[in-house]
């Protein structure tokens, strides 16, 4: 009861100087209304002044107070390592053996991924901060998964946002990557602008709104069942997706945040089978079960879209919800070894070639963490 009352007293307070913040700060949740809204108020996704999932769902199941309280005040012993976790460092002078189909996969942690090939680079949803919300505030990056310089990255051609979430569109990462085009979804353009990226290098797509670069590369923006905003009063005011990347005749499908739907299914019909799924798996909580995968539907999710290869990913990086940090990828091998899904585990900074030889070691088991970086690379 002390607590509930405590919370009852903190809220409003939080609420009020957040306020403040978001009016001041240049990465806060306040859009550059200036940007058109035509596309906006012509998608069929878009009512009454918001965005809408394909299906009317609860975005909690349980009370906020209580989503709140487990969270501040009943996480798990493990939520966050104890030691630094093993990483691999990235090494871009590997790629210059790529041969020209070849198709570097590289985790970063959360949902941070560069897909690499000779003469293309796509990374999606650059997060390299030390926390999670501006102004270091927020869940903080744990030790060894955020020790990436962004200098040592490749030039970026192409950075996919799936929606405006702090965790998935960061603006300290997006100020110092520069890259070439970024590709998101309806309303997430208002940002970008206003942070300085030039209007003409923001392509904006709605749920299967398609752009063909070239022969060899195509997105297409895909439907998830999400939830977006910034700010305190601006819910739902953008799209939120995942994509699926055509690229030297490979199918690549990268999900942002969604929960389990059969939408799933659809888009394994309409664009796969894909040669890799890079899915959501982690942070979950029944309290918000409609809107992340557990790992057991991350794997179904892999099945639908008739994945050759499964990726895990929005884990390993930052402590979202109230589960240990590897019990995500726990589950999800547990559960794709008992369907027969092919599964890769890759420590953050480790990449890997499509079709080749994966990475499969179970770093994150607390032997496994003692081994000594360098024999890893």
């Amino acid at each position: 009861m002390k607590t509930l009352k405590l919370l009852a007293v903190l809220f409003p307070l939080l609420m009020l100087s957040g306020f403040v913040f978001l009016k001041s700060f240049p990465g806060s949740g306040e859009k550059n209304e200036m940007e058109t809204k035509r596309k906006l108020h012509n998608s069929p996704n878009y009512k009454d002044g918001k965005f809408h999932n394909l299906i009317n769902i609860s975005v909690t199941t349980g009370s906020m107070w209580g989503a709140m309280k487990e969270y501040f005040f009943k996480k798990s012993k493990e939520n966050v390592p104890m030691d630094s976790i093993p990483f691999a460092q990235f090494e871009i002078e590997g790629f210059k053996h790529l041969n020209s189909d070849d198709i570097s996969i590289t985790w970063f942690g959360h949902s941070t991924v560069l897909i690499y090939t000779s003469g293309i680079s796509i990374l999606t949803d650059p997060m390299f901060n030390s926390w999670v919300q501006p102004l270091n505030m927020g869940p903080k990056a744990f030790k060894g998964s955020n020790n990436l310089v962004v200098d040592s990255l490749p030039a970026i051609d192409f950075v996919l946002i799936s929606h405006d979430h702090y965790d998935h569109l960061d603006y300290n990462s997006i100020k110092a990557i520069n890259a070439s085009r970024y590709i998101v979804p309806l309303g997430v353009k208002s940002y970008l602008v206003k942070w300085g990226i030039p209007s003409e290098k923001i392509d904006e797509l709605d749920w299967y709104e398609e752009l063909r670069i070239s022969d060899n590369l195509k997105f297409t923006a895909t439907p998830g069942q999400h939830i977006s905003g910034r700010g305190l009063f601006n819910r739902m005011s953008t799209l939120w997706c995942g994509f699926a990347i055509e690229l030297n005749n490979k199918k690549i499908y990268f999900s942002g945040d969604s929960g389990y739907s059969n939408e799933f299914k659809k888009i394994g019909e309409k664009f796969g089978p894909f040669d890799i799924a890079m899915l959501e798996n982690g942070q979950y909580n029944e309290n918000w079960a409609k809107i992340h995968m557990m790992p057991e539907e991350a794997v179904q999710a892999a099945s639908d879209l008739k994945a050759e290869l499964f990726l895990p990913i929005h884990w390993g990086k930052y402590s979202l919800s109230v589960h240990s940090w590897y019990e995500p990828i726990e589950r999800a091998t547990k559960e794709a070894a008992l369907r027969g899904i092919k599964i890769t585990t890759p420590m953050i900074g480790e990449s890997f070639l499509l079709g080749k030889k994966i990475p499969e070691r179970k770093w994150w088991n607390s032997k496994e963490m003692s081994i000594n970086i360098q024999e890893l690379n």
